[in-house]
């Protein structure tokens, strides 16, 4: 801390010795500062309102539909009214006379300082402020107030000219939105057509798949039943015998059915199942299959093999109780082959609704999108047909409205002081800049000062200093010394005193 205020003192001495320096050129930039700014010249402004219906022709025919355009919007839409090349050409005409009507040089650059110098600005809805600054106060009234007449004239008459503009560009958005109708209906059509088993099925795929697992499953345990009915009876049918004597066989004619019997019951059920279902279905083939074997057992039992036994002791015949067990593993066996084909439709099935149930929220989605697109493309067209029809009925009554579209609310004027330069802020401006420019005077002079004004700035360098011999001032020299620090105030004082006065005569 000692160090920083040791510095801090011996730079405030170094300035101190060269404060003349800084004064005399805080005074130059200041005077000339000073003097560039009184003789900047004074600008005037002229502004006028208007009351322009933005809103009369094409907004409310948009409102709803199109973006709301805001009041930047028209406040930019105004401003290009204005400032159009005609209206343009018309206010150099009459402000500035001296300017050829024909194309040149000096009267482009007069177009372009005009467009970028008459400012429009918005103080409520459809109020509207036309400004310009000139250093003449003639010249700017003038230049609004030519702005403002060629505007209104340029409007004049323009009204149905306005409406009709609106509802060509009406109708070009229908046509447009006509054109994107049909691409949108066409879209969905045929996404509609490629996923019609999901958007238009009853939806609920999670009930559906549980209810085709448990079909699977159902099948798949019958199978597995079907399957140890029929090891059980081939399991029985090693013990029975193929053929019985005919002794044997009155005892238990009784008992079992004739095989004849059996066949005519598997021809009659097979012609009812052909009539019902085709070829293919699982139940027709068993039947079919059902029947042939009948029939095969039909010819063996109508065979005189009714043979004799091994001894010669008498005749035998077929075992009805065998036959009748193996038309069971018949039957059981065609039962399990169109339990096989079931099974395979079901676990085709059940992967097919898990698959749909996999990509259904992903088309729901995606034709929920397509539906509404349509909706909102219907919706406006639908809308804009209404504007249309509107905008009809409305041109008929729009020629005694025109008066009312435009107004001019308050007659061009000039304010009696003017708006610029902001003379004050430049004045206190030069005076900093001044300030800044003799501490950088200062500070420029340290720099290039190779002089050691103590012993502690010599002895950096590693010489010996055996001691430094103070300068002994006598009483002319403090009277000199005392005499310079007054004149020093006086020429800072007399500078702040310049810069108040000129701030005073500013105001």
């Amino acid at each position: 801390m000692q160090n920083l205020r040791n510095l801090l003192v011996f730079y405030l001495a170094e300035a101190w010795r060269r404060k003349w320096y800084a004064i005399g050129v805080a005074w130059v930039v200041c005077v000339i500062g000073w003097a560039i700014v009184e003789f900047v010249p004074d600008v005037y402004e002229a502004d006028a309102r208007l009351f322009v219906d933005t809103d009369a022709v094409l907004f409310p025919l948009l409102r709803g539909i199109a973006v709301d355009t805001g009041t930047a919007n028209k406040i930019e839409i105004l401003q290009k009214n204005i400032l159009s090349h005609d209206n343009l050409d018309q206010i150099i005409t009459i402000v500035f006379p001296s300017i050829p009507p024909s194309p040149n040089a000096e009267r482009e650059r007069l177009i372009r300082r005009l467009t970028k110098e008459i400012q429009v600005s918005s103080q409520e809805r459809n109020l509207f402020t036309v400004t310009y600054r000139d250093k003449d106060p003639k010249v700017a009234r003038d230049v609004v107030k030519s702005a403002i007449s060629a505007f209104l004239s340029s409007q004049t008459g323009t009204a149905h000219a306005q409406m009709s503009d609106a509802q060509q560009f009406l109708r070009q958005q229908i046509d447009t939105y006509e054109q994107q109708l049909t691409d949108a209906e066409n879209r969905r059509a045929q996404y509609l057509s490629a996923h019609t088993d999901v958007l238009q099925g009853e939806g609920n795929f999670a009930a559906h798949l549980a209810s085709a697992r448990a079909a699977l499953a159902a099948a798949e345990t019958e199978q597995a039943d079907a399957k140890v009915r029929l090891q059980t009876m081939r399991q029985e049918i090693a013990g029975i015998p193929k053929l019985l004597s005919v002794d044997a066989v009155s005892t238990i004619t009784g008992t079992v059915s004739s095989v004849s019997q059996r066949l005519a019951e598997a021809e009659q059920n097979l012609t009812k199942l052909r009539l019902r279902f085709t070829e293919a279905y699982p139940d027709v083939r068993a039947a079919e299959q059902l029947v042939a074997t009948l029939r095969a057992e039909a010819a063996t039992s109508n065979d005189p093999a009714s043979a004799t036994d091994s001894h010669g002791s008498g005749r035998s015949v077929s075992n009805p109780v065998y036959e009748q067990v193996r038309l069971k593993i018949v039957e059981t066996e065609t039962n399990i082959a169109s339990l096989d084909i079931k099974i395979g439709d079901a676990r085709t099935n059940v992967e097919h609704l898990e698959q749909l149930a996999r990509e259904a929220p992903a088309i729901e989605a995606e034709y929920k999108r397509l539906d509404r697109d349509y909706t909102v493309l219907k919706s406006n067209h639908d809308e804009l047909l209404s504007r249309l029809e509107s905008a009809r009925i409305a041109a008929a009554a729009d020629a005694s409205a025109d008066n009312r579209k435009l107004q001019v609310i308050d007659q061009p004027r000039i304010g009696q002081l003017p708006v610029g330069p902001k003379r004050r802020l430049f004045i206190s401006l030069v005076l900093c800049a001044g300030l800044s420019s003799g501490i950088a005077v200062v500070a420029g002079l340290k720099y290039l000062d190779r002089s050691f004004n103590t012993p502690k700035m010599l002895s950096q360098f590693g010489l010996p200093v055996l001691g430094g011999i103070s300068l002994l001032a006598d009483d002319l020299a403090r009277r000199r010394a005392s005499k310079s620090v007054i004149a020093f105030a006086l020429v800072a004082v007399s500078l702040f005193v310049v810069y108040g006065g000129l701030v005073i005569h500013a105001a």
